[in-house]
């Protein structure tokens, strides 16, 4: 295939990392302040609700790579995410008990794993490695320029409207991408380089779960690792140091799960 994409496939792509910004990092910011301030939450319940998305976010990143770089429907892949982000923005302005939003918030960690190496396969995919680093840039620019107008228009609805419209908001910015992703066209990704395929044409190996780890490491493995097989799977790299406290974290959250339970 030709690496020359057509405009609005370019035009799509800017308009899903702008409004990918603000999705993809979850409503974490937003839900602890709505949380405490009118559902009247105790802290140790507010920490765990948003320690959810972060726990099960790195848990399921690696799998996530794996899979998107072994399909195809990359961009179906995308607007699935944006959907069940949206019901479960929903779910938290509906729901009034710990373990719905709980669940909610478990669910967006597990969905939101796909934006970040989606989209940069599908990038890979529609430019090629050649204008891939001026792409990426272009990505950010308007991934920066989409967190600075969420943060604004968030505060103002906050400040004028109300915090439940925040989430709303959130589920327009989700509606959003679907629609952005739908400009970009199927046939202007070329399915090998986003697997990172050295040259057009060529056909590249997908990477599974196994590769993403060396021989003997598994999921909790306290030691640094990176997978280099395609460009979704090297999102992923953790040292010892971000483990420990993430495993800390969940130890703490374990620990305070049987005085909730009886609260609740």
């Amino acid at each position: 295939m030709s690496m020359e994409p057509a405009p609005r496939t370019l035009q799509g792509l800017d308009w899903v990392s702008l409004l990918i910004a603000d999705v993809k990092d979850g409503v974490g910011v937003y839900l602890s302040v709505y949380l405490l301030t009118v559902r009247d939450w105790k802290p140790d319940e507010i920490g765990i609700v948003i320690a959810a998305p972060g726990i099960v976010g790195i848990l399921v990143q690696t799998p996530a790579g794996a899979l998107i770089d072994r399909i195809k429907h990359k961009l179906l892949l995308l607007m699935v995410a944006s959907i069940i982000i949206a019901f479960c923005c929903l779910a938290v302005v509906l729901s009034y008990g710990f373990y719905p939003i709980l669940l909610s918030q478990a669910v967006v960690g597990l969905t939101q794993s796909v934006y970040a190496p989606c989209v940069a396969a599908v990038t890979l995919g529609i430019v090629g490695h050649a204008a891939l680093s001026q792409r990426i840039g272009r990505n950010e620019s308007y991934n920066h320029l989409g967190n600075m107008l969420a943060a604004i228009i968030a505060g103002l609805l906050g400040r004028y409207v109300s915090y439940e419209a925040i989430f709303y908001f959130s589920i327009v910015q989700c509606l959003g991408i679907v629609a952005a992703v739908m400009l970009i066209r199927e046939k202007d990704i070329d399915h090998e380089l986003a697997r990172g395929a050295a040259n057009e044409g060529q056909v590249a190996d997908p990477a599974g779960v196994k590769t993403c780890y060396p021989t003997g490491a598994s999921w909790f493995s306290p030691l640094p690792w990176r997978c280099s097989i395609s460009p979704t799977a090297p999102c992923c790299r953790w040292s010892g140091r971000k483990w420990g406290l993430w495993i800390s974290r969940i130890r703490r959250c374990i620990c305070r799960l049987p005085s909730l339970w009886r609260r609740a």
